[in-house]
């Protein structure tokens, strides 16, 4: 009778345990396929990440797009990303280029990756730790500039003094697009996150200013919608459009412009420009800090899965062999600095046409190095900007500077949607 209880007891501890390792693996699985999910289109970014095969080269990795048209608002495509995260189907892992972040991490549904941020010593960290916890990590990132013709006294103090200092002297700016929303990060983002908010008066002076910019561009141009989230909806950009402007500075088409900086070649010809006085050039700072625009931005949702393999493969994306291979094949500025400062160092004299200018670029200088590693090391503003909030401020300010609506109907429309952002 003993024996009997004790088979019986041993049968139901062998079931209790099949049924726990069951009920383990719903919430944890091994698996050889991994989703990823990005809001606006990227080819460089799907190249990128699709890369990844795993330690064993079977893992397969499928990259989804939440902005499927240029007609689509982002506001709209975050949405349905929250349903699916609110219901257990979401991705594995999210690209949070124009995603913001906070209210996912106030919510429990980012995993913690200060491991990996502590594995990877050498990377730029991410700003925007929580509790001494660490959330997403960029691959790679971009810098904004100021750039201007030697003899161009442009003043990009703000705005108004941007557009003014250029009419005094009847001089041309660059792209509407990258100038507008440059300036909204400088200027405008700021603001709202500081203070919860911003005046109608300001809103007004703002959306003023960039209609006076579009009749300073050189380019004739519409300020149109598919730049306000990702800055670019053409494919291949890193999620945003590295400028090439300081070529038509150089022509003189244009005296001075506002663009992003994403690769070490554009950085090269730059520097290279600037110490022969060929261009001024000056970095972004926000709040006179250096300010600097995270990219390929991943984030692993507490949710998923498969958690284990999604951990991996942001481990390797931040190991020196794919950041170095990243760097090689498409020349992206990198976040792990040792592999930044090592392709500074190697570079070499590019002799190239830009836009039909023939120009040679000398190497990076040993001060131009140690300038370029100081500033990485003293980033204090992260420029990772809502696309949702964005499109709030700029679709309107977009419609008004094309004369689709009234400065009144603009400003009144984005202090609405405004108002509902800012209580959700």
């Amino acid at each position: 009778m003993i024996k009997r209880a004790f088979t019986a007891i041993a049968v139901m501890l062998v079931l209790l345990t099949i049924l726990f390792t069951t009920a383990c693996g719903a919430e944890e699985q091994s698996t050889n396929e991994l989703n990823v999910y990005m809001l606006n289109p990227d080819d460089s970014v799907k190249s990128l990440v699709s890369s990844y095969k795993g330690e064993n080269g079977t893992m397969s990795v499928n990259v989804e797009v939440g902005v499927t048209s240029p007609e689509m608002e982002a506001g709209d495509a975050v949405k349905l990303l929250n349903t699916r995260l609110m219901s257990d189907d979401g991705p594995d892992i999210i690209l949070l280029d124009g995603i913001n972040p906070e209210n996912y991490i106030g919510s429990g549904q980012l995993e913690d990756l200060s491991k990996i941020a502590e594995d990877n010593s050498q990377i730029i960290l991410p700003l925007g730790d929580k509790d001494d916890k660490i959330y997403y990590i960029p691959v790679s990132f971009a810098i904004m500039e100021e750039l201007s013709s030697s003899g161009a006294d442009a003043d990009f103090s703000d705005i108004e003094r941007y557009v003014q200092s250029l009419k005094a002297d009847n001089l041309k700016s660059g792209y509407i697009n990258d100038n507008a929303i440059i300036c909204y990060k400088k200027e405008i983002e700021p603001e709202i996150i500081k203070n919860n908010g911003i005046s109608e008066e300001d809103l007004r002076a703002f959306y003023e200013n960039i209609k006076e910019l579009k009749d300073v561009t050189f380019w004739d141009e519409e300020f149109v919608k598919n730049s306000l989230c990702k800055l670019s909806l053409d494919p291949g950009n890193m999620m945003i459009d590295g400028s090439t402007e300081y070529t038509e500075i150089c022509n003189g088409t244009i005296s001075a412009t506002r663009g992003y900086v994403t690769q070490i070649d554009a950085l090269q010809t730059i520097s290279s420009m600037e110490d022969e006085g060929i261009l001024k050039a000056q970095t972004i700072k926000i709040d006179d800090e250096y300010s600097y625009i995270p990219t390929c931005v991943l984030a692993v949702n507490a949710n998923s899965k498969h958690k284990k393999e999604a951990m991996e493969m942001i481990e390797y994306l931040l190991s020196e062999e794919s950041q170095q291979d990243m760097v090689d094949y498409s020349g992206f500025l990198p976040v792990n600095r040792k592999v930044l400062k090592k392709s500074l160092e190697e570079s070499e004299e590019s002799d190239g046409y830009y836009n039909g200018l023939h120009y040679v670029s000398k190497p990076f200088s040993e001060e131009k190095i140690n300038e370029i590693m100081l500033m990485t090391d003293n980033f204090k503003y992260e420029c990772n900007s809502d696309s949702f909030l964005m499109e709030i401020i700029m679709l309107p300010a977009q419609r008004y500077a094309n004369d689709e609506i009234s400065l009144d109907d603009a400003v009144d429309q984005a202090m609405s949607k405004l108002k509902i952002y800012l209580a959700e």
